[in-house]
Formats: structure tokens, C-alpha cells, sequence
């Protein structure tokens, strides 16, 4: 079992990652650092992004070798899994993104993903 380390130590410290450096050889702690130009992070699936008035931007990140591969609409299996991949992009689309544009983009791109897998409009 991994213990987390106290709330008042920040996960980015050097405490923090001897903390889970104890629980097991294999785990290493890493300090993403925020692009300073962009003021861009990418974070999980996201892009993080501070504006000039300190709010956030929040758009999908894809790394450059994602396939954009899901299942193939012919495919045997059943057609809830299929239903399942648009639903989970699009709640996703719609729980992220921030701005209308980005999430313009992102509905176009996953339509456009889908149709290359088989998928009908």
C-alpha cells in the first residue's frame, strides 16, 4: 500500500517523492514544468493554459503518436462498447474543454476519428 505524504507537504517537493521512494524502488516522482512562453501545461489528458488575467484555459492534448485508433464500427463487439467511445469523448469534450471554439474543434475531431474507424453520422 502507497502512503500518500502529509497535506501540508506539496506533491512536488523532494519530501514528497523520498515519501513514495520508500514505498517501492520502482516509483519516480516527476515535476512537470509550465512552458513559460505558451504558459502551457499538459497535464493527464489536458492542456492547461494561463491567460493574461489569470484564468485557465482547458483544451484535450493528444500526444504526437496518438492513432486516433478506437473500435472499428464492423467490428463483433457489442454496440454499447461502440456507443460507449463517442459518449465517453464527448462527455469528456464537454466536462474539459473551456472555450466554444476549442470544443468546436475538439466535436469535429472526434466525428472525423470516428468516421475513419467505420463509424455512421
Amino acid at each position: 500500500m502507497i502512503r500518500r505524504p502529509p497535506r501540508s507537504t506539496p506533491l512536488y517537493s523532494s519530501a514528497a517523492s523520498d515519501v513514495y521512494k520508500r514505498q517501492e524502488d520502482c516509483i519516480n516522482v516527476t515535476r512537470e514544468i509550465e512552458d513559460e512562453i505558451k504558459r502551457l501545461l499538459a497535464y493527464m489528458d489536458s492542456n492547461v493554459q494561463r491567460q493574461d488575467d489569470g484564468s485557465l484555459n482547458i483544451s484535450i492534448f493528444r500526444k504526437k503518436t496518438h492513432t486516433d485508433q478506437y473500435l472499428d464500427w464492423n467490428s463483433n463487439h457489442h454496440i454499447t462498447q461502440k456507443i460507449g467511445i463517442y459518449s465517453t469523448l464527448k462527455h469528456r469534450c464537454d466536462t474539459l474543454v473551456t472555450t466554444e471554439e476549442d470544443q468546436k474543434i475538439e466535436d469535429e475531431h472526434i466525428r472525423t476519428a470516428l468516421r475513419r474507424c467505420g463509424q455512421p453520422e
